[in-house]
């Protein structure tokens, strides 16, 4: 089972039902539902000369969500046990007051007896009659299958018998003068004059309660033929005319449910559309961050690339160093040699003149001598 409460206000007093599907209804069926209980309650409830008749302008539910009341537009909204509140329109009799919802109760048993009103005939001025809100004499289907042309097919006997079974409607097979008279009555059948219904049903038993058979009837309806032939007609044209609206409530069943489709696919289009809209904003917002990272990307490319030039210039000026220093290094190398030459011609250079040294030596000492040898030989 499938429970909801639904609230609304009911000539001044807050009402709050819980009331049970078999299953998660539709907005059609919910808006039914709940106008058949409160229409119910309200005949119970109506204060004398007050004419509302309960009627649903919008629904709202309460979110739990974001804690607020919104307008039902959907059957998703449509949770076990949510609290929906039921508006109705604005009127001299009926004024939306806020005040505190009651803690709900069950929604009370529903009638589900058809209340059928009686078609319109026409008549002449002088013999039209008020059309009452329903006929409790006449049965709630039709007991004979009335044919499209009532010439075609039928006999006088079976319009006896149709009209008499419509006047039999309890099924005991006899007619009540009564249910007769209340026949007349609702078909806006005036008797014509010289015909005493009455006297005809029993004249042992004159008044409401007077019956006849079947057999009585027939002897009624071969005496009264065109009054028998004007009731068959008034039958046919009353059960015409139920068919036809039956056919109409059908066809404003069938149009309030593809109303109510098309607002549950508005809703879903609108919803769709939000969520398209949502994804969207998600994949702009992603493509922007893939752009981001994209441009990220190149980024990091050109400092990757700038290093990669930054390291082939300086691995460049390293080649140039490194060849200026074994150039350098070469030169020293001939700096050393030529240092290396410079040194043993040096040392060559003292050994000339250490030798050279000794020679002047030797020829000092030679010249002593011979000085020696001179004042020797002076001497003597």
């Amino acid at each position: 089972m499938y429970s909801v409460l639904v609230a609304a206000d009911l000539f001044g007093t807050k009402l709050n039902y819980e009331i049970t599907f078999v299953s998660q209804p539709t907005l059609h069926e919910l808006t039914k539902r709940v106008e058949h209980v409160f229409i119910q309650e309200g005949n119970l409830r109506r204060p004398p000369g007050d004419p509302t008749v309960f009627t649903i302008q919008r629904l709202q539910v309460f979110d739990d969500k974001v804690e607020l009341w919104v307008d039902l537009l959907s059957p998703t909204q449509i949770t076990p046990m949510c609290q929906i509140y039921a508006f109705q329109p604005e009127t001299h009799y009926h004024k939306e007051v806020q005040s505190k919802l009651p803690p709900a109760v069950k929604a009370p048993t529903i009638s589900e007896s058809p209340i059928m009103s009686a078609p319109h005939i026409p008549q002449t001025p002088a013999h039209r009659h008020p059309t009452p809100s329903f006929v409790p004499t006449l049965s709630a289907t039709p007991l004979v299958s009335f044919p499209a042309d009532h010439s075609i097919g039928v006999t006088h006997e079976d319009k006896v018998r149709t009209v008499f079974e419509e006047v039999d409607s309890r099924k005991s097979g006899t007619a009540l003068l009564a249910d007769f008279n209340t026949l007349l009555s609702t078909l806006r059948i005036d008797v014509p004059p010289g015909i005493t219904t009455a006297s005809f049903f029993n004249k042992e038993h004159e008044g409401h309660h007077a019956t006849v058979l079947y057999a009585e009837f027939k002897n009624f309806a071969e005496k009264y033929p065109t009054l028998i032939d004007a009731l068959y007609n008034r039958c046919k044209e009353f059960w015409v005319g139920v068919k036809q609206n039956e056919k109409l409530e059908s066809a404003k069943a069938v149009l309030d449910e593809l109303k109510a489709r098309e607002a549950d696919a508005r809703m879903m289009g609108v919803q769709c559309t939000a969520a398209t809209n949502a994804q969207e904003m998600k994949l702009a917002s992603a493509q922007s961050e893939v752009m981001q990272q994209e441009a990220n990307e190149r980024d990091s490319e050109a400092r990757v690339q700038s290093a990669r030039q930054e390291c082939d210039r300086s691995a460049h000026e390293v080649s140039i160093r490194a060849t200026e220093v074994q150039r350098a290094a070469e030169q020293t190398r001939q700096a050393d040699l030529a240092y290396q030459e410079s040194l043993r011609g040096v040392e060559h250079s003292e050994a000339l003149l250490k030798a050279q040294e000794l020679e002047i030596l030797r020829a000092e000492e030679r010249l002593r001598e011979l000085e020696r040898l001179i004042r020797e030989q002076q001497h003597e």
